[in-house]
């Protein structure tokens, strides 16, 4: 039997997102602001990402900014954006039919992708549950790793392999 997880997620084209999201998927912005102004858009990532007064270990912070700094990797992430958001409209046609199990996780402080995204795609998939990490914030699979294993084990376990 499959199962389907999906966490902290984009997936309602009309549901409230943080403003940063809401300016970077209007009127192709995200190319811009990737452009011209990727160390902006990098740590404001970050910041809105974690718990308030979190930062990330500074190892991971510069191989995450290594890696983002790169002129491919921006591109390819406007690219991915663009075609994400054409999608995006046409996907909850599709949602009533997916008939796995699914569990819609997400974390309770997402700002970005606040957690009545994952009620309304529970309430669109036939088979799903929503559960919240409580004081959960975007980034909980590395702030609350064991917390989103243990729901993630519990889901999984579920089902027959």
């Amino acid at each position: 039997m499959y199962s389907l997880a999906i966490l902290n997620s984009l997936v309602q084209w009309d549901e409230k997102t943080s403003w940063e999201i809401a300016v970077l998927r209007r009127f192709g912005w995200n190319r811009l602001a990737l452009r011209y102004f990727p160390g902006v858009v990098f740590r404001r990532a970050v910041r809105t990402s974690l718990p308030a007064g979190d930062n990330l270990e500074a190892e991971l912070y510069s191989d995450l900014w290594q890696s983002f700094r790169c002129r491919g990797v921006r591109d390819f992430i406007v690219r991915m954006c663009a075609g994400y958001q054409g999608t995006l409209p046409h996907l909850a046609q599709l949602y009533t039919t997916i008939q796995t199990p699914t569990l819609a996780l997400w974390a309770e402080h997402d700002k970005h992708f606040p957690p009545q995204h994952g009620r309304a795609l529970q309430a669109q998939l036939p088979n799903a549950t929503f559960e919240v990490i409580p004081g959960a914030n975007h980034w909980m699979v590395l702030t609350r790793a064991e917390e989103v294993a243990a729901s993630l084990r519990a889901f999984f376990s579920q089902g027959s392999p």
